[in-house]
């Protein structure tokens, strides 16, 4: 593998990316947890990741509609890739 390829700056998000779309949904769902608590997971999870990006959307999110936007696509994209790993895990502990 060449040096370039391994950075700490895109391996950062990756690996906190994995964590909130595949690990903790999974473990969600290896808890027993209902679908309206895995969707308020997914919201919180999603907001958290918009405001880990940049911290300058918490102040505009109230007032420009691209950022609300945004923070929509990643609450949504959170919701999707996380469905399955928690779907898969708690249909292992039924």
């Amino acid at each position: 593998m060449s040096p370039s390829l391994i950075r700490p700056d895109l391996l950062l998000p990756l690996a906190v990316n994995f964590v909130a779309m595949v690990i903790l949904p999974a473990k969600l769902g290896f808890s027993g947890a209902s679908v309206p608590i895995f969707l308020a997971y997914a919201a919180l999870s999603g907001a958290l990741l918009t405001l880990a990006g940049d911290l300058r959307y918490l102040r505009t999110v109230f007032s420009r509609r691209d950022v609300r936007g945004y923070l929509l696509a990643r609450i949504l994209i959170v919701a999707t890739a996380g469905a399955i790993p928690f779907i898969v895990a708690r249909s292992l502990t039924q």
